[in-house]
């Protein structure tokens, strides 16, 4: 089984293969294929001020052969930009983020990778946005406009030139320093049935090409498995 960090993930995805992934995993899931839940939240408040955040999603390919669930714990708070609110997140203390996405196969069982989601996370949400732009906006299309500026926007930015010729980008923000300084960067947010089909599109193609270049660090299998059956 591998390690695979956000380092080994950029390294070995682009964003071109990240919408083609994709588009097959959608292709896969209307063909009956795909099997995915919703996103399960569950929250716990801390104090007045600050909420517990563990958040699931999963789902799998009989098609592709691998399943995956991704896990995030966050703590949840509001922080007001000039008369703005915005939600932030955080694990342990502001600016470090905890995410995993576990890839199993569906062929034998075996558990596959253990992959951090910060790249993969960004990458994917990023394609998801070009998809839509290839088959909703005009091919002439040379501006981009952008609502918000979170940590996001590069990877819209990325999916969206690999689908049209951008010649401008227009951004709103409420953070007004944050739209000067980096007009690259969007907020979005998301919730859906499919959100899990596109964890073990992206990871499967991460894994693969890891495999295949020999990046990640190797985790003897045995660790996990047992001869104790539920």
């Amino acid at each position: 089984m591998l390690l695979i960090d956000n380092e080994a993930t950029a390294s070995v995805l682009e964003m071109p293969a990240v919408v083609g992934v994709l588009e097959q995993a959608y292709r896969d899931l209307a063909a009956g294929e795909v099997i995915c839940r919703p996103r399960i939240d569950m929250r716990f408040p801390i104090d007045g001020q600050a909420i517990y955040q563990w958040g699931t999603m999963e789902g799998g390919s009989a098609a592709s052969g691998y399943y995956a669930i991704r896990m995030k714990s966050d703590v949840l708070t509001e922080v007001e930009y000039g008369g703005t609110r915005t939600q932030e997140k955080h694990c342990i203390e502001p600016g470090t983020f905890y995410g995993l996405v576990f890839l199993l196969s569906t062929r034998t069982g075996e558990p596959l990778a253990i992959l951090n989601d910060g790249v993969l996370q960004h990458m994917r949400v990023g394609a998801d946005s070009a998809i839509g732009a290839k088959y909703a906006a005009r091919e002439d299309a040379r501006v981009l406009g952008m609502l918000g500026s979170g940590g996001m926007a590069r990877s819209h930015l990325e999916s969206l030139l690999s689908v049209r010729p951008l010649e401008r980008v227009q951004v709103y923000s409420p953070n007004k320093l944050k739209a000067r300084t980096s007009d690259t960067q969007i907020t979005f947010s998301e919730r859906g049935n499919i959100q899990a089909a596109r964890f073990f599109a992206v990871a499967g193609h991460v894994y693969d090409q890891c495999r295949e270049r020999g990046l990640g660090r190797e985790l003897p299998t045995s660790w996990f498995l047992q001869d104790i059956r539920d």
